[in-house]
């Protein structure tokens, strides 16, 4: 995900410890502009995600180009669940960065 700007340190803690915390989340890494975060479909999404950095403070990159970006990983997430959901006896796990 795109920010807005580089996040000073203490923002850039804060953002790690609380996405740490969600459940899913396997990985993260911040590097200027940008968070990279690996997580576990069926116990996250992005939106989430991006609810979270909000609410701390992380403004996302408001560019039209990243705001498609973001609905298209979305709309791609509901319809991975709703698949999942549909061969729930596959033991299929997906996972996104």
């Amino acid at each position: 995900m795109k920010l807005d700007r580089p996040l000073p340190d203490d923002l850039a803690s804060k953002v790690i410890s609380s996405i740490q915390q969600m459940m899913g989340i396997e990985r993260i890494e911040i590097r200027e502009d940008a968070i990279e975060i690996d997580y576990d479909l069926l116990q996250a999404t992005e939106a989430q995600i991006e609810f979270r950095l909000a609410a701390i403070g992380a403004t996302l990159n408001r560019r039209w180009s990243e705001r498609l970006r973001r609905a298209f990983v979305d709309f791609v997430e509901e319809n991975e669940v709703s698949n999942l959901e549909v061969s729930s006896g596959a033991g299929v796990h997906a996972h996104h960065h």
